[in-house]
């Protein structure tokens, strides 16, 4: 199969982009295309009448994600653990109302769905039960986090579901079930694909962000080298000059 580089122009501005679209090319030299605008990943398959189906991910602009953006769909789980700013006592999340809007606006939930106070009260658990999982950093994960995770996860049910040209892991419940399946399938693909191990959260106490670790030997520790990793450092050594006298 012939395949050739292609200047796509996309007729939506970046707001409007649909999740799927049907573009026709007058040519009938196949064409597989794979690009990247900002964190909305559009990729193209060919049908035998040259007609493109172009399928992109969930729409990720407006997740908090600094500097440092987890690939994919794994910046869903990124910009969901990051909606708490413990430095600045932020809390996206803080209302069952304000949960509600920001599973809408990434897709995990429908317009029309509510959220319960437990619902709300779960969601937050499993948050912070993310942000104790994404430390890397040879520490044992405390039990009642991976208690958390496992109890939340068996009320959210997945199925693998097969397409013409790959499989995925979905979730079957509706409403915060399947919203929270979305996420537990997106950490178990990140697993398996080999990036899970690469979004962490920031080893200064204060901050906690989570950030993609991309160097090479997976060696990152902070969010930012010249906020956190400056204040780690100075304050390693004030305490070594302390010690020394």
């Amino acid at each position: 199969m012939c395949q050739r580089a292609l200047d796509l122009a996309i007729p939506w501005t970046l707001a409007e982009l649909p999740q799927t679209a049907a573009i026709t090319f007058k040519n009938t030299t196949p064409v597989i295309l794979t690009c990247q605008v900002a964190l909305m990943v559009i990729k193209i398959k060919t049908t035998s009448d040259c007609v493109m189906m172009v399928t992109m991910a969930m729409n990720l602009r407006g997740l908090e994600l600094g500097s440092k953006p987890a690939p994919g769909d794994l910046a869903l789980i990124q910009g969901f653990v990051n909606t708490a700013d413990l430095e600045s006592d932020r809390d996206d999340l803080v209302t069952p109302s304000s949960l509600q809007a920001w599973f809408v606006r990434y897709n995990l939930l429908k317009p029309e769905a509510s959220i319960s106070d437990a619902e709300h009260r779960t969601v937050l658990e499993v948050r912070e039960a993310f942000r104790a999982l994404l430390d890397h950093y040879g520490q044992a994960v405390n039990g009642g986090v991976l208690a958390t995770l496992q109890r939340v996860s068996g009320q959210s049910p997945l199925v693998v579901v097969f397409h013409s040209a790959a499989s995925a892991l979905e979730p079957t419940a509706p409403g915060i079930a399947g919203a929270l399946g979305r996420l537990f399938a997106i950490a178990y693909t990140a697993t398996v694909e080999g990036t899970w191990q690469r979004l962490k959260v920031c080893q200064n106490e204060t901050c906690r962000w989570a950030f993609y670790d991309h160097s090479k030997n997976r060696s990152g520790n902070w969010c930012t080298m010249a906020v956190c990793g400056s204040r780690l450092k100075a304050r390693a050594y004030r305490q070594r000059r302390a010690a020394t006298g």
